[in-house]
């Protein structure tokens, strides 16, 4: 079952202040219609299909029509639509498929952790063959690892960066430059950053720079042993983020 099919906004106020000429049996009528707007979109314009769907007969139906139909525009396509709804439906869609984009992100950056933990261990020689040991590697060869192949990083540094400008209303340099700090404090991992990106456009905070630097923060406070630097260098590399860009 579809998101649209258990649940669909209704601004009473706006409503009511719409439809004070309705009768009841019109408020019933055109709430039935809205509802199989909202599920499947734009209505067909054809009186025997509405009035299935207002769930009146023919002949009551063609009465109230004249009143109803004010409340829809017949478009190029041939169907009825109504610009409150459009915009309610699309705004939903789009709210949906940053959610589902965020999920992606998310999963692809334990992916990608997974792989690079999985670089950190080798079979040790001496042992059995199920044996293994954790040895130190490179910080500059986590670095790669951490890379994703896919595209993680062009897409940090496009729709990551518009992102965040329309979120913070920043000039395209000093937008970059926050950028690239951040991401260095994730230790060059793009996708935990674009998971943290589209994570502040859906909760929209009052400062979205704060925000972002404070769930990096969160993010290098993870278990011991987890970050290659100490917990006193992790937020010294915070606090350092984040007084460089207060003075922008």
């Amino acid at each position: 079952m579809s998101k649209s099919d258990i649940w669909m906004p209704l601004y009473i106020g706006d409503y009511l202040a719409d439809t004070m000429r309705l009768s009841t049996l019109q408020h019933g009528a055109y709430l039935l219609l809205l509802m199989e707007y909202w599920r499947t979109g734009p209505l067909p314009d054809d009186d025997a299909e509405l009035a299935s769907i207002a769930k009146l007969d023919h002949h009551t139906w063609l009465a109230q029509a004249p009143l109803l139909r004010r409340f829809f525009r017949r478009g190029a396509d041939g169907l009825l639509h109504q610009k409150r709804a459009d915009a309610e439906r699309a705004r939903t869609a789009e709210i949906s498929a940053k959610r589902r984009e965020a999920v992606r992100l998310r999963d692809a950056a334990k992916a990608i952790k997974t792989r690079s933990n999985a670089d950190h261990v080798i079979p040790h020689a001496r042992c059995r063959a199920t044996a293994t040991v954790t040895v130190s590697v490179p910080a500059e060869r986590r670095g790669k690892a951490a890379r994703d192949p896919s595209g993680v990083r062009d897409e940090f540094w496009s729709e990551g960066l518009a992102a965040f400008r329309r979120l913070t209303g920043r000039p395209d340099a000093a937008s970059r430059q926050f950028l690239g700090q951040l991401l260095r404090g994730l230790r060059d991992d793009c996708a935990a950053a674009m998971v943290l990106l589209r994570q502040a456009e859906l909760d929209r905070p009052g400062d979205p720079a704060a925000w972002l630097l404070a769930a990096t923060r969160a993010r290098l406070g993870g278990p011991a042993g987890e970050h290659p630097l100490s917990r006193a260098a992790q937020m010294r590399r915070v606090a350092e983020i984040f007084n460089h860009t207060e003075t922008e």
